[in-house]
């Protein structure tokens, strides 16, 4: 199997008020498209026991406990900076980053692509629970070569209400299958 590609990345906001009762409601929102994908890594950690009896060992434990995502696209529009980042903009259309930016958990969805023995298959993927930081920012002047400038995030993973913290389809044969199952995941209330 070579997992070959990867394409159609979405996003949907967490939204949390605080009632007047002092509990917490959360919803989410409309499901956004993040930018073009170019490469989405993960790195997952976990937590492990081992329980020795018996002179061996007798019980292993392993569980999730966090994980890192960096996103790369190909660019990123500013109503999606905003969302992901926690920036305002002001009536005259700037963009404002301040210090007390807090970014707010989203889902992340997108679609990969694989070869298994010459077919060629799709998969929907789910992050449940997301939160990106402020990404770095570089430019560069335009010389004899034109270079492509991409836009790189960086985030936590961790589980939602529910301990969930991935969700994939099975592998569909076409890519239609893969997007609706994306479109379903995205459309679902909290």
């Amino acid at each position: 199997m070579a997992k070959i590609g990867m394409q159609y990345v979405w996003y949907r906001k967490y939204n949390t008020v605080l009632n007047d009762d002092g509990t917490e409601t959360t919803t989410l929102g409309e499901a956004k498209r993040m930018g073009g994908a170019i490469s989405a890594d993960l790195s997952v950690s976990t937590t492990e026991s081992k329980l020795y009896y018996d002179d061996g060992l007798g019980e292993y434990a392993n569980e999730f406990v966090e994980g890192s995502i960096t996103t790369v696209v190909d660019d990123m529009e500013d109503a999606a900076e905003q969302d992901l980042f926690g920036a305002t903009t002001e009536e005259s259309g700037d963009i404002v980053n301040k210090s007390t930016d807090s970014p707010p958990w989203i889902q992340q969805f997108f679609v990969i692509t694989r070869i298994k023995k010459g077919v060629t298959q799709y998969r929907g993927y789910m992050l449940n629970k997301v939160k990106y930081g402020t990404p770095s920012d570089s430019q560069s002047t335009k010389g004899e070569n034109i270079t492509f400038g991409t836009t790189t995030v960086a985030g936590l993973l961790t589980k939602d209400d529910s301990d969930t913290w991935r969700r994939r389809s099975k592998w569909f044969d076409k890519i239609e299958d893969a997007r609706n199952w994306v479109d379903e995941k995205k459309a679902e209330t909290a």
